[in-house]
Order: structure tokens, then C-alpha cells, then sequence
């Protein structure tokens, strides 16, 4: 289900482009027609919409009519995008004629002359096409609000994020995972740049490879073992549509609560800074994410962080 609704929404992502092309001067479009590309543009534009709302749901939570409407979503949106193609072919292929200079230009001329006829059948042709694909999208809008693919998408309870699992899992469970949790712990060491080098790059090491190998429950395997070892330290996980100021907001929280005092200081204004990072931060709704990120980076000056 999920590659069906990500391939429907993927054709129509292409599909729309081409469609607000076609309003434009350059294809001539009588006016019935430029007002039914118009509207199958708005309904496609819709149809996306709902389709990203469909594609966070569950496929097991999804009603089998509902997987059934994306299918036909993506069939029609393979036909109007070949429709269209056909037609700005042609039309392109006699404007690139009508452009021709120089010696080739009688040539060229005596095909643009063959392509015009040719393309006066096609913007009649293309305005019977869209009134026939503008009958096909109501049928399909109105399957939409027949099978109430909306309110079954709202009224579907929130899935738990799958990582979750993966970061509770029980350590002595985890089979193979030493020789891995190492290899990455060394990466990211630095070892073998000097004195102190750790400390002062910053060092990023991926963890790459298809769903359901264990990457989010090595990954914590590795932090859990290196957090005591930095002031600040923050887990988020990332899902495919992501809500930035909740992760931002989730790394403020964490690295201000870690924060520790490093050592007595006498100097006033560094303890001032000092206690302002340590402040929690809960209610962060109000805030830009620049806001946001602006504290994250205070909190995380000059102290090594994980």
C-alpha cells in the first residue's frame, strides 16, 4: 500500500507542473479547454493533499476502498500525463520549426507548414481529451467523498513510531551487536589525529542500510555507551515527515537538562550564562524554530556534546 500511494503522489507531483504549463500562452488552449485543464489542476492538486494524509496511516488501519482509490489515482494520472505529453510534443516540435535561421530556414519552414495543420487537429483533439479526463476526475473526486477517504485518514488512530521498540530493546538480546557498536565508537574517537581532536571536530558517522536491519537500535547502543562521557547529550528519532520544531524543541529539552556545572568559577558573567543553559525549556510551541536553534547553540558552546 505505502508504494502505491507514494507512486500515485509522485505522478501527480510530476503531472501538476506540466498541467500549469499548459495554461499558459505558448499552447494556445481554447478557453472551454484552458477552463477544464484549470479545473483538473485543482482537483489533482486535492487529490495530493489527501493522498499525503493517506500515506502517515497505517496500511493495516487503511480501508481497502481507500487503497483502491490511489490505485485509480495513479492510473488516471499515467493517462492524463501521456495525453499531455502527446499534445506538447507536437506543439513544441512546431514552434522549434516556426524558430528556425539561416540556411535551414526554407527546410524548416516547409516543416513547420506540414506540423501546423497538424497541430490545429490536435488543439482540437486535446480540448475533447480534457473534457473527457475533466469526467473522469469527478468520478474519482467523487469516489473520494463516497468512500470518505478523508475522514477515515482523520479518524485513524496515531501509529507509534516503530523505533520506539528498538530503543528499549534489551541489550543482552542483541546478538552480533559488540563488533558494530565498537567499530562506530572508534569512528567516531578520532584516534590517530592528535591530542585533544576529538574535542575539537565535529564528527559525524552514518548508518546506512534497508528497514528492519537494527540501525536505530545500534545507534542507541553506541549512545548509551558514550553518553556519560559528553555535558550534553540528546536521542531523537526522525521519521520520513518530519515536525522540525518538535526535534529541535526535544534537543533543547535534553541538552539543558544534562548540562553540569564543569567546575567553580568566580567570573559573573559565565555564571550567568551557565544558569541560563541549564534552564528546561517546556513550552516551546510559541517559539521560530531559529528560536529554537538559537538556544540549542548557546547551550552547546565551548562543551562537548554527543
Amino acid at each position: 500500500m505505502e508504494v502505491v500511494v507514494s507512486a500515485s503522489a509522485g505522478m501527480l507531483e510530476a503531472l501538476l507542473p506540466k498541467l500549469a504549463k499548459m495554461l499558459t500562452d505558448e499552447y494556445k488552449l481554447h478557453k472551454g479547454a484552458k477552463e477544464g485543464v484549470q479545473y483538473i489542476r485543482d482537483e489533482l492538486e486535492s487529490m495530493e493533499a489527501a493522498l499525503a494524509k493517506v500515506a502517515e496511516v497505517p496500511p493495516d488501519l487503511l480501508d481497502k476502498q481507500v487503497k483502491l482509490w490511489a490505485t485509480k489515482v495513479r492510473k488516471m494520472s499515467y493517462n492524463i500525463e501521456d495525453t499531455i505529453d502527446s499534445f506538447m510534443v507536437l506543439v513544441d516540435a512546431a514552434a522549434g520549426g516556426q524558430s528556425g535561421s539561416g540556411s535551414s530556414t526554407t527546410c524548416c519552414c516547409v516543416g513547420a507548414k506540414s506540423l501546423l495543420p497538424r497541430t490545429y487537429k490536435a488543439r482540437g483533439d486535446i480540448a475533447a481529451e480534457i473534457e473527457r479526463i475533466k469526467k473522469e476526475v469527478e468520478e474519482v473526486s467523487k469516489r473520494r467523498e463516497r468512500y470518505k477517504v478523508d475522514s477515515i485518514v482523520a479518524a485513524a488512530p496515531s501509529a507509534s513510531d516503530p523505533r520506539l521498540l528498538a530503543l528499549y530493546e534489551d541489550e543482552a538480546k542483541l546478538v552480533g551487536i559488540d563488533h558494530s557498536r565498537e567499530e562506530i565508537i572508534k569512528l567516531l574517537s578520532m584516534e590517530g589525529q592528535g591530542e585533544g581532536a576529538s574535542e575539537q571536530k565535529l564528527r559525524l558517522v552514518s548508518i546506512v542500510g534497508p528497514g528492519g536491519m537494527g540501525k536505530t537500535t545500534l545507534a542507541n547502543a553506541v549512545y548509551q555507551k558514550l553518553q556519560g562521557k559528553f555535558g550534553c547529550t540528546a536521542f531523537v528519532s526522525v521519521s520520513l515527515q518530519p515536525n522540525m520544531k518538535n526535534i529541535l524543541s526535544s534537543i533543547l529539552r535534553q541538552v539543558t537538562s544534562k548540562i553540569k556545572d564543569d567546575e567553580e568559577d568566580n567570573d559573573k558573567n559565565k555564571r550567568v550564562r551557565r544558569q541560563e543553559s541549564q534552564k528546561h525549556y517546556g513550552n516551546t510551541e510559541t517559539w521560530s524554530e531559529k528560536e529554537i536553534i538559537d538556544k540549542i547553540r548557546h547551550a552547546l558552546e565551548k562543551r562537548r556534546y554527543i
